[in-house]
């Protein structure tokens, strides 16, 4: 196939390099080609909707809708989706709404710039290590030559644009840039040259950072001391022995993460055990669902935006698949022993995917290819060492240049698919028609675009067919999807404003599954459509009671309240808003009306003076604090 990269004299095909870790000015022509090529490949993103979690985790998270004080924005609600439990995801989220509200173009170039910067440290890491005096002659040699076919197969490949294109994956891309940026300064603060007490500084914040952002930073001081033993110090004692406390100091930093993951009430019941899907049949799922993304890192077809909550019952289901985790688990720990730098990409890859392809039950989705976002790159690290062992570089870089286009033309071609909310479901169903959360998804977006009619055909098909029968029926029973099904088509219903439908279809959920509150809040919403303000009331108080923190029902039940006349009720549920969430303008004003209706002015206008405080700008607070003051001075003539 070509001879080995052995000598200096055939590394020469690399431009050279200043220092060990360093980069020369001559080396700036890659981060500048691969930052321009990372945004030709995803400009076609940048006008790609809100979808999916995004509802959850930015339209409707409030928490986003101001920089300062940084309590707020630190501290996301655990309902609101991705964002629960990742206190600097949530800050980069507010920090787009600063500049654009809810434009979309700021969020995309947000992620693509995490990319482009993940991509440069991925290439940062890989030439730093792979010069190392312990990595073998024929890579060192060719390190320069090797890192950049690495890097640029990475950055370009169609699997990673769920990661890359939606707004609320944004989560896997700040998980790996923190543990990129970790291990690169971990990196060179080992280096003899180099290393100083400001890297380890950086190595120990990247760190902690991660925690911030993403459950899979817990495997940074797990990966620094792996890092340590094969590339720097030869041994696990020697390792310990020099840096031992800079590995406690990043081991400390686990305890963030905890006390971050405990305010998230188990991530909104959506990861945990008792939630309806087991250790065993979930850790039988992974098998399938390490396997596919396996296959899709050489042939990425088909993509799937979401994969639903299919499970795995049975181990001969997925039989030869779990032969071949086994397998390749085995031959990590082999190799961690035997072929330390092999073992530790393998320990990279399992790692990066343990806490949420491994026992740990994530189960609102069982599998989605956003997860290779970090592991990809050690995929590509395997074929770029290979491909630099064995091929010169009058074979290797056609082939990877290939490659890289062919795989730069599929990412811009899969973003396409992404181009409106309706199209992705629409192709999410195409590949895997058996999802009854795409098809309910897929009627949700034809219900926000007005189109009611076709989403009641598509969910009028669910039940006529029995596709909850094909899959996710691990996860609930038939009768809780079937109230699901027609909660939703109530909802087609209420959008053509055909109110006794709607209501046949929500009282009918609510027979099959007692429990079920979006069936409650969209009965009061439609009562409340009529003016039935009190048959309103009464179905909010059932969504809250199933549901205590569901803030959009608190809201509406208090304004009802209020229609109703009955201002201490609509006070209190207000007021309780307002605790959950002080910078809630809208339940700030409508709180202190309820107030003001039982004819308190001046605490309404201390009230509505707090909230000017809040939002200086805002016209609503100060033409009723004007209308406040009249009438405070009008009382005060009396």
């Amino acid at each position: 196939m070509g001879h080995k990269l052995t000598s200096a004299n055939e590394g020469r095909h690399c431009l050279p390099e200043k220092t060990e870790s360093g980069v020369s000015l001559r080396d700036l022509w890659f981060p500048l080609v691969l930052l321009t090529g990372v945004f030709l490949i995803y400009y076609n993103a940048l006008g790609v909707p809100f979808i999916f979690d995004d509802e959850y985790s930015v339209v409707k998270n409030v928490s986003i809708r101001q920089l300062w004080p940084l309590t707020i924005p630190l501290a996301p609600p655990y309902d609101a989706a991705g964002a629960a439990g990742r206190p600097l995801f949530n800050l980069s989220l507010a920090v787009n709404y600063a500049i654009g509200g809810l434009e979309v173009r700021s969020y995309h170039l947000f992620n693509i710039g995490l990319h482009a910067a993940n991509a440069l440290l991925l290439w940062l890491l890989l030439r730093a290590t792979l010069r190392r005096p312990t990595v073998p002659a024929a890579y060192r040699d060719a390190a320069g030559l090797i890192s950049v076919c690495i890097v640029s197969l990475w950055a370009a490949h169609p699997l990673l644009t769920i990661a890359v294109t939606v707004t609320q994956q944004r989560t896997e891309l700040l998980g790996a840039f923190f543990i990129l940026l970790s291990l690169y300064a971990f990196s060179r603060a080992t280096d003899e040259k180099g290393g100083n007490k400001g890297w380890s500084l950086v190595a120990i914040t990247a760190c902690a950072a991660g925690m911030a952002s993403k459950e899979t930073a817990a495997c940074i001081p797990i990966l620094a001391y792996f890092y340590d033993r094969t590339f720097v110090a030869g041994s696990f004692a020697e390792a310990w022995k020099r840096r031992g406390l800079l590995l406690v100091a990043m081991s400390l930093t686990w305890i963030l993460l905890l006390w971050v993951m405990l305010g998230t009430n188990q991530r909104a019941g959506s990861v945990g055990f008792g939630l309806g899907v087991g250790l065993w049949e979930y850790l039988l799922t992974q098998c399938d669902a390490i396997v596919r993304y396996l296959r899709l890192c050489f042939w990425p077809k088909p993509l799937i935006f979401d994969y639903g909550v299919v499970t795995v019952k049975t181990l001969s289901e997925v039989l030869w698949q779990a032969v071949l985790v086994v397998t390749l688990l085995t031959g990590t720990v082999w190799a961690l022993v035997r072929r330390p730098m092999l073992g530790f990409l393998g320990l990279v890859f399992f790692l990066v995917l343990a806490p949420s392809s491994s026992f740990l039950p994530v189960v609102t989705q069982t599998m989605g290819e956003q997860r290779m976002y970090l592991p990809l790159a050690v995929v590509m690290t395997i074929l770029g060492l290979f491909t630099g062992r064995w091929l010169t570089p009058r074979y290797a870089v056609p082939l990877v240049l290939s490659v890289v286009g062919l795989a730069s033309f599929q990412t811009v071609m899969r973003n396409r698919d992404y181009a409106t909310e309706i199209g992705i479901w629409r192709d999410t169903l195409k590949k895997h028609p058996g999802s009854i959360r795409a098809h309910m998804n897929l009627a949700a977006s034809l219900h926000a675009k007005g189109q009611a009619q076709e989403a009641i055909s598509i969910l009028q098909a669910i039940l006529d067919q029995h596709m909850h029968l094909i899959t996710e029926s691990g996860l609930a029973t038939q009768q809780s999807w079937d109230a699901r099904i027609y909660s939703a088509l109530g909802e087609g219903w209420a959008l053509l404003r055909r109110y006794p439908e709607a209501e046949g279809y929500f009282n009918k959920a609510i027979q099959l599954n007692p429990r079920h509150a979006s069936a409650y809040f969209n009965l009061g919403k439609i009562y409340s459509d009529q003016n039935r303000y009190r048959e309103a009331a009464e179905r909010y108080q059932s969504a809250i009671e199933l549901k205590p923190d569901d803030r959009e029902a608190m809201l509406n039940h208090g304004r009802v309240l209020i229609l109703t006349q009955d201002f201490i009720r609509a006070e209190r549920v207000l007021a309780a808003l307002v605790d959950l969430e002080p910078h809630n303008f809208a339940a700030g004003m409508d709180h202190a009306d309820s107030i003001i209706l039982q004819e308190r002015y001046g605490e309404g206008r201390r009230l509505y003076q707090n909230l000017q405080r809040m939002d200086p700008a805002n016209g609503r607070i100060r033409e009723r604090l004007s209308q406040l003051n009249q009438v405070l001075s009008a009382t005060e003539a009396r």
